[in-house]
């Protein structure tokens, strides 16, 4: 073999091992079971989460299963039979909002992906996964977001908080070629997008500034995440926090509706960023705080639409 043809094949040989790396890679960045560890590491904190909330009188966190792209979390029911268990669910669903049966269903849900940190269309919770009659089965469809299924019923939903406008009471700049009444959700969209960048652009804690990353933003939908922050919900403490933000547009006519959930979590560092796996709910420890940084927020976006 001549030195050309050796050079030849030397690179080629190369090539061929970096292609192969490369799609190891690829492979083990969108592999789940890479976390594994990961995920049950977060029992413990998932436990307590139930036992705070007082869900872990009705359900208990079973089974971890991983898979490639999904994660499902099985919850058995902590009664033996199907009476009891719908007695206490009703009872527990009512207490948490009396005015929406599945509201507490949907919270299991979006506590356990920010938990775990997974995407939601990731996810699979079952609810009384050793009562089969019960068949509660929650997970995320593309179009009608966090679904609900039961054995006898099937139902499509999601939870927010909501802010109300007018289309009158929106800001459109003079220039805008798109006028009131033809506004479109995007540019809403855009616009909350933008708020919420500026608002955060000069937060940060010790001497990191503050990290801002939009996970996903499609027609009436945008998930927003900021962390390397403190004193931000927790104003009185001096954690690290993250905080996760999910905004739905609806508009019905001449109003729109403003969906909006807030999630946060903490961890100390002594000046040095935490691993994320050392990061816990705010739920329900802080759960005034959160529920203040909710209205202070919504208050905010509000003001940044609205006419002055």
């Amino acid at each position: 073999m001549n030195k050309k043809n050796f050079k030849f094949n030397y690179i080629f040989i190369l090539i061929s091992i970096f292609s192969l790396i490369s799609e190891i890679d690829i492979y083990s960045q969108n592999d789940l079971r890479n976390d594994t560890s990961f995920f049950y590491s977060r029992k413990k904190e998932i436990n307590y989460w139930l036992n705070k909330t007082g869900i872990n009188q009705v359900f208990y966190l079973d089974k971890i299963d991983v898979k490639k792209n999904k994660l499902t979390l099985d919850f058995a029911s902590s009664f033996q039979t199907l009476d009891s268990l719908n007695v206490a669910w009703n009872m527990l669903s009512y207490s948490y909002d009396s005015t929406d049966n599945q509201a507490i269903a949907r919270k299991i849900f979006n506590s356990m992906a920010f938990e775990m940190e997974v995407g939601k269309d990731s996810l699979e919770v079952n609810l009384a996964s050793n009562m089969p009659s019960f068949g509660s089965r929650i997970y995320y469809n593309n179009k009608y977001g966090i679904s609900i299924e039961r054995s006898d019923e099937k139902s499509l939903s999601r939870t927010f908080n909501i802010v109300s406008l007018s289309l009158a009471e929106f800001d459109m700049p003079e220039t805008t070629s798109e006028s009131i009444d033809n506004m479109s959700v995007r540019s809403i969209r855009n616009n909350i997008r933008k708020f919420l960048e500026e608002y955060y652009k000069e937060k940060g804690t010790f001497w990191y500034d503050a990290n801002m990353e939009v996970l996903q933003e499609a027609y009436n939908e945008l998930t927003f995440e900021v962390n390397r922050l403190s004193r931000e919900i927790l104003n009185d403490r001096n954690y690290f926090e993250y905080i996760k933000i999910e905004v739905k547009i609806l508009k019905r006519n001449e109003k729109v509706d403003i969906k909006y959930d807030i999630m946060g979590k903490f961890s100390g560092g002594f000046g040095f960023e935490p691993r994320r796996s050392e990061f816990r709910n705010m739920e329900p420890d802080y759960l005034d705080y959160l529920r203040r940084y909710q209205m202070k927020l919504s208050r905010k976006i509000k003001e940044s639409l609205i006419r002055r």
